[in-house]
């Protein structure tokens, strides 16, 4: 299996490094958005985990839905900040009635 990190964070590293450990794990990259970098860059994940900021989540639902088959997991935070990401990706997911991207809310110190 190949993973993909939007993100390359604290949390885009750990999880990184936890793959890396894992024998069932062939490849394993972060990719930055800040930087320029994107999905399309890499080669063909067969998941994709997002720890990155909100404006990347355009691409990389664009790119999950492209790459049917795919999945992609995105952290959200339970910040208001994170209200606008949380109900695009919703409705995104609607739209497309899919559940290739799988929403996990998590709680984070401000």
């Amino acid at each position: 299996m190949n993973i993909a990190i939007v993100g390359s964070g604290t949390m885009g590293r750990i999880v990184r490094d936890m793959a890396l450990q894992n024998p069932g794990i062939e490849k394993v990259c972060n990719i930055e958005p800040a930087l320029g970098e994107t999905l399309w860059d890499v080669d063909q994940p067969d998941i994709v985990i997002d720890f990155s900021h909100p404006d990347a989540l355009d691409g990389i639902c664009s790119y999950i839905a492209a790459k049917q088959g795919h999945v992609g997991i995105v952290f959200l935070r339970l910040r208001d900040s994170q209200k606008k990401m949380r109900k695009k990706l919703e409705s995104w997911r609607k739209k497309r009635r899919s559940s290739e991207v799988i929403i996990f809310h998590t709680a984070s110190i401000p």
